[in-house]
C-alpha cells in the first residue's frame, strides 16, 4: 500500500511493514528541516527564494504497486 499526504511541517519518506508513506511539506507553515534551527518555527523567506522553494510533486506508480517521485521547483 503507499500513502500520499501532504500539508505537513516536513518532508518524509518511510515504510512500514508493507505499507509505504511519502509526504510533501505544506507551504501555510513551513518548519525547518530536523536539526535546523534553534526551534520548530515557522521558516520567513525572502521573495526572491520563493520561487525556489515553492514547486510541485510528481507522482507514478506502476501496476505492480513500484513508485517514482520527482520534485520540480518553480524556479
Amino acid at each position: 500500500m503507499t500513502v500520499l499526504n501532504g500539508h505537513i511541517h516536513q518532508i518524509q519518506q518511510s515504510v512500514e511493514g508493507h505499507a509505504r508513506f511519502y509526504t510533501a511539506r505544506g507551504t501555510a507553515y513551513p518548519l525547518p528541516a530536523p536539526g535546523q534551527g534553534d526551534h520548530p518555527a515557522p521558516v520567513t523567506l525572502a521573495a526572491a527564494e520563493l520561487r525556489r522553494a515553492l514547486g510541485y510533486r510528481t507522482v507514478e506508480i506502476a501496476p505492480m504497486g513500484d513508485v517514482s517521485i520527482s520534485d520540480t521547483p518553480f524556479a
